[in-house]
């Protein structure tokens, strides 16, 4: 099919457009428009299964791109939508971008293909939110010679060799995104001209090398965190967070801020989070906690939809040194509760977002708040 005009709509309804397989042609070509929708097509056997060049301001969506040459290339092409398409079992690339940029690609899957996205040859300022590229036969993101891409919350995963390589491209970013389980490094910093990627809230592990780095010559360590924001690298903190030369292919190669769990940087700063405890003469106690001696509160709380401490003997006095306990407004959690306690002291709280802040039941006389 050849899209010949601007401002229309081919909605294929969930119907197939199928090739002769024998690597010519293409499924849905639009070549000098702009303004069109193509949605719910099931593509296959041509030697591209969808061609845009020099169209702008195009909408792909829910597309399934199959055992094509190529899924789909993007050619000389601004300001489209892409989103909700897949790419599988092209024999080379699903998503490929050739000197297309300012589009945006929203939750696509590119699997099994030799690579999942491609971008060469200035695709610039291009930006990629929830997208999946796993299990390809060589990588799942690439960029080549290409610069200020944004990439959000991507995963790339179990490919046959690296999750992202990046060459001879400048100011590209990625945050928030999954690199795992890649059989050579999760991200391959392949030049020094590409050495200013930002890379940073990142979960990275169970690759053969965590970011890797060749053909570089560096007077000093390269930092890979984002001044005071690094990644997370696939350990606890029963140990080191990052190990140069184990998490890299290169000694010289530093994460200064790295976390100690998945997404960290959504639950706390880097490095293990400081636990906030009401600490006792002989036991440490937590939020859900019932305390048995007394105890003064290491810090601030902030605790979802449950109560947070009960009293759990008489005679103790909790003392919160001035933090606070801080709820989420639900009605039926209490922040403090005692019940049928004598003679506990609660004091210097900030007891706010509760149903009751302090909840006294069947207590006796001489409790002191």
């Amino acid at each position: 099919m050849i899209i010949n005009k601007s401002n229309i709509v081919l909605d294929c309804a969930g119907n197939s457009i199928t090739g002769p397989s024998n690597s010519t042609g293409y499924g849905i070509g639009i070549q000098q428009y702009n303004n069109t929708v193509v949605k719910n097509c099931v593509i296959s056997g041509f030697q591209l299964g969808m061609y845009l060049n020099v169209s702008d301001n195009n909408t792909l969506a829910n597309n399934t791109f199959s055992s094509n040459d190529y899924g789909i290339i993007i050619q000389s092409s601004s300001n489209n939508n892409l989103e909700n398409n897949t790419a599988t079992s092209n024999v080379n690339i699903g998503f490929y971008l050739y000197s297309a940029s300012n589009n945006t690609f929203t939750n696509n899957t590119a699997t099994i293909n030799t690579h999942g996205f491609l971008l060469d040859v200035s695709s610039n300022n291009n930006t990629f939110t929830k997208n999946t590229a796993n299990s390809n036969n060589q990588r799942g993101i690439s960029i080549a010679s290409s610069s200020n891409n944004n990439f959000i919350n991507n995963t790339a995963s179990s490919n046959i060799e690296n999750g992202i390589i990046i060459s001879t491209s400048s100011n590209n970013t990625f945050t928030d995104c999954t690199v795992d389980s890649n059989t050579l490094e999760g991200i391959k910093i392949a030049d020094s001209s590409s050495l200013n990627t930002l890379i940073y809230h990142n979960n990275i592990y169970n690759n053969n090398g965590g970011i890797g780095f060749v053909q570089i010559s560096a007077s000093s360590a390269i930092e890979v965190s984002n001044g005071s924001e690094g990644n997370y690298w696939g350990y606890n903190c029963s140990g080191p967070l990052f190990t140069a030369g184990t998490d890299s292919n290169d000694t010289s190669i530093n994460d200064s801020y790295p976390y100690s769990e998945l997404n960290g940087w959504l639950f706390h700063g880097p490095g293990c989070p400081v636990i906030i405890v009401c600490a006792g003469a002989t036991t440490n106690f937590t939020c859900g906690d019932a305390i048995t001696e007394s105890c003064n509160l290491t810090g601030d709380l902030s605790i979802p939809d449950s109560n947070c401490f009960t009293i759990g003997t008489d005679n103790i006095v909790l003392d919160c040194a001035g933090n606070s306990i801080s709820g989420n407004d639900n009605q039926s959690t209490n922040g403090i509760l005692m019940s049928g306690r004598t003679n506990v002291t609660v004091q210097n709280c900030s007891i706010s977002d509760w149903g009751n802040g302090v909840a006294l039941i069947s207590s006796s006389a001489g409790n002191f708040i």
